[in-house]
């Protein structure tokens, strides 16, 4: 192990891994979220009269989960004929 903790790169997973290591070890303090505002945000959804399921906090999540349910909405309505047609007919 190095003095950050991490456990010695293995040069097989160089190019999968390597990447996410890197980031891991110059990335620390440089990200764009508030902890503290994050904890609050959190608290703030436990104290709701109705708790999220879920709560994607920072623009990055927020645009992350919006750009899949549009890829799941255009799929569904792509499929929805197909996919209402296998019930029983009536």
């Amino acid at each position: 192990m190095d003095n950050t903790g991490a456990s010695e790169e293995i040069a097989d997973y160089a190019e999968t891994v390597g990447p996410t290591r890197r980031m891991t070890r110059t990335a620390g303090g440089a990200e764009p979220g508030d902890p503290a505002r994050a904890a609050a945000a959190i608290l703030t959804a436990l104290d709701a009269e109705r708790t999220p399921l879920r709560l994607p906090l920072g623009s990055d999540a927020i645009d992350a989960v919006l750009t899949h349910l549009d890829a799941i909405r255009s799929d569904i309505t792509t499929w929805e004929k197909t996919a209402r047609d296998t019930a029983y007919p009536q």
